[in-house]
């Protein structure tokens, strides 16, 4: 009796710690298929928060069955479901130790080719390309099911989708494609060959491939991803009656009920792209009233801004419906794009009040300027397309006898970077604006400073408000009625030059008119050829700036000199030379250089070593930071410890060290012969690079444009 009492006892214990684990196991698969179902909401791209939280009570409870029962037969299908429950939170890593652990433990396992799939995937995430691959060629070489290996190859594609290698997706994705007869994977396939396309810029083929993918659909999600796709690639190809017909029909199907907002405002969009604004207006507004604390609202507020702005030129209810636009909804994209060009409405209303003071202090005849606050403008520049009348800005500049009583003060601030006059030709900023910051936004303060009198503060009212009116609003001709004013009312070099030189920037960069733009650049230069915004429109033409033009002048000196010294042996003319450098350049890169040739002719050819220390003293007093006076110092040094008695001409340490000394100039000297053959071959080669692009650069090939001297 007692013997079946304990027998029972032990059957009660293992049916007890079976039903322990098995509803262990029972609440892992049930947070994990809650999670599942959250994510299928959803786009599968995006896991919502609800879901992260399935899937992370999920790994909580697969992690205790793994504690408390190792020996369990639901260990393999915890180990998957911790796998997939980490690639969804994004934790790639303890995903990929999962599925490595279920692979090697349990190598007889039915989940080890899904396994295999999902290492993939993760490897793909951790950017481990080379990896993943082999985890997808050694699922397609094997013998398993057909629909692994089927899902294998679709996986391949998005590989080189996830690199960005649209070209070697495509190929994989279209394998992919008449491989497989499941319907649902058939469309994933060719959505991302619609993608593929898309990102291509073809649109025409990625239009088809997202139809078959809403075609070969099994789902309402798929279908409507695939068909408002097939509208916004509509929409790119500018076929907007096309788009609007599909956005339409997506909006007549209470199937898709939820997405109605984002179709309503794609709609809306097509018809402001027609010039359709009134139709779109009213779209815009049934958005706002309809779907109200969505980020279709707050897309929609920003649109009927742009609109008041643009079109309607109506500031004050463009500033309203932005702000709106900040306050709908916080989280949408839209937001910092609003506040931005909310701030330069703000600014350009300042701006014309207080030109309105201005212009109003002036007519009193006030000697102090009226202050404004200082306000601060983000300047977000683009490319402008508008038309303006040539001929009215064909003589930008007033005559130059005007000004030569004026001194003209150099702003290094308001100077382009230096370079080759093409090589900035995606830089939006327009000389005269402070410094982009590290983001290539630029700051712009307006009224900073001390206050002038009135006419200089309209003046610096007009320059600020010009550069507002091209790189925040769009209105190029705008900004030139601005410049031509300040050309009229201002007399001083600075403010003519910047409004000038800016007049034939915006013709050259936004208008694409080089004619006018060169007619106002060489205007300048005529001018005022000693001008910063001379300089700049050398720049543009391609004519080598004034310090340029000087540092070639001393540049053929110094040859000249050389030649002397190391082709004729005129050693007392190389040094008459390179002395009368350093006479009339004393600031010239070559000055230092020019000395230190002097001293080496004086030591190495002529053994007047008193005068090469003389002019290596020289050297070294006058230019102690360049490069020349630092390879001297040794032998300056060893002839001060010899006057000073600290070293005879006996001493073998002086002989050492003077012979070391001459050693280390050899070999600099030899190392700056070397970089300087190193330089001569690169100066060679961007003169080679010059030459070959110049062959494409319109303003050459047009007879018209060629400059005298410069090819």
């Amino acid at each position: 009796m007692k013997k079946k009492f304990l027998i029972f006892i032990f059957l009660l214990t293992i049916l007890s710690l079976n039903c322990a684990y098995y509803n262990t196991f029972f609440n892992v698969k049930k947070f994990f298929n809650d999670a599942e179902k959250e994510r299928l909401k959803t786009d599968d791209q995006v896991v919502s928060s609800q879901a992260k939280q399935n899937y992370t009570k999920a790994i909580q409870k697969a992690s205790r069955l793994l504690e408390f029962y190792p020996e369990s037969k639901y260990v393999d299908d915890a180990l998957f479901i911790l796998g997939k429950s980490f690639y969804y939170t994004e934790e790639y890593r303890k995903a990929k130790r999962k599925f490595e652990e279920l692979i090697e433990n349990f190598p007889d396992s039915k989940l080890v080719i899904d396994s295999q799939l999902w290492m993939g995937k993760t490897n793909i995430e951790l950017r481990d390309y080379e990896t993943a691959e082999k985890n997808f060629r050694k699922i397609l070489s094997s013998k398993t099911d057909k629909s692994i290996l089927e899902e294998a190859q679709f996986l391949l594609g998005g590989l080189y989708f996830h690199k960005e290698d649209y070209i070697v997706a495509l190929s994989e994705y279209e394998i992919a494609a008449k491989m497989t007869r499941d319907k649902s994977l058939r469309s994933r396939t060719y959505y991302q060959i619609g993608e593929c396309y898309f990102n291509l810029k073809n649109y025409s083929a990625a239009a088809d491939a997202f139809e078959s993918a809403r075609r070969y659909s099994t789902d309402v999600k798929s279908e409507y991803n695939a068909l408002y796709k097939a509208g916004i690639t509509h929409k790119e190809m500018k076929e907007y009656d096309t788009a609007i017909s599909v956005f339409m029909n997506l909006l007549g199907d209470i199937a898709f009920e939820d997405k109605w907002p984002e179709c309503k405002l794609q709609v809306a969009e097509c018809l402001e792209h027609k010039g359709e604004i009134n139709n779109a207006i009213s779209w815009y507004e049934s958005i706002t009233e309809e779907h109200p604390r969505t980020d279709e609202a707050a897309r929609s507020y920003y649109h009927l801004g742009v609109i008041y702005e643009h079109d309607r030129f109506d500031y004050e209810k463009a500033k309203e419906y932005l702000e709106k636009a900040a306050k709908e909804y916080s989280r949408s994209e839209i937001v910092p794009l609003a506040n931005a060009k909310n701030k330069s409405i703000q600014n350009l209303l300042a701006l014309k009040e207080d030109i309105k003071k201005q212009e109003q202090a002036i007519a009193r005849g006030d000697s102090v300027a009226a202050a404004m606050d200082s306000i601060a403008v983000d300047i977000d520049t683009e490319n402008l397309t508008e038309n303006l009348d040539e001929d009215s800005l064909r003589r930008a500049l007033p005559d130059s006898s005007m000004m030569t009583n004026r001194d003209f003060v150099q702003n290094p601030e308001s100077r382009l970077p230096r370079g080759e006059s093409e090589d900035d030709e995606d830089d939006p900023r327009m000389p005269g604006n402070p410094a982009s910051d590290n983001q290539g936004s630029q700051k712009l303060l307006l009224k900073s400073g001390k206050l002038g009198t009135p006419q200089e503060e309209l003046i610096k009212d007009k320059l600020m408000l010009a550069e507002i009116y091209v790189f925040d609003f769009e209105q190029p001709d705008s900004a030139l009625v601005e410049y031509r004013d300040i050309i009229e009312k201002d007399t001083t070099v600075e403010n003519i030059t910047k409004a000038a030189f800016s007049i034939g920037y915006i013709f050259e960069k936004f208008k694409a008119d080089t004619v006018t733009a060169d007619s106002i650049y060489r205007d300048l230069i005529q001018k005022y050829p000693k001008s910063t915004y001379a300089d700049q429109a050398r720049l543009r033409l391609n004519i080598p700036t004034i310090s340029d033009q000087a540092t070639n002048v001393v540049k053929d000196k110094f040859e000249k000199a050389e030649r002397y010294y190391l082709t004729y042996n005129n050693y007392d003319e190389a040094i008459k030379q390179f002395a009368q450098i350093v006479t009339d350049y004393p600031l010239s890169e070559y000055a230092a250089k020019s000395l230190y040739s002097i001293g080496w002719i004086y030591s190495n050819e002529l053994n007047e070593n008193d005068k090469a220390i003389e002019v290596y003293g020289q050297l070294a007093k006058e230019y102690q930071e360049s490069d020349y006076a630092k390879q001297v110092k040794p032998k300056l040094d060893i002839v001060e410890k010899f006057k000073s008695g600290e070293l005879s001409l006996t001493d073998s340490t002086t002989l050492a060290a003077n012979n070391k000394a001459e050693e280390e100039m050899r070999k600099r000297d030899e190392g700056d012969k070397v970089k300087a053959e190193i330089k001569d071959r690169k100066r060679q080669d961007r003169e080679l690079l010059k030459t070959e692009m110049n062959k494409f650069n319109p303003r050459l090939q047009n007879p018209k444009r060629i400059i005298k001297g410069v090819q």
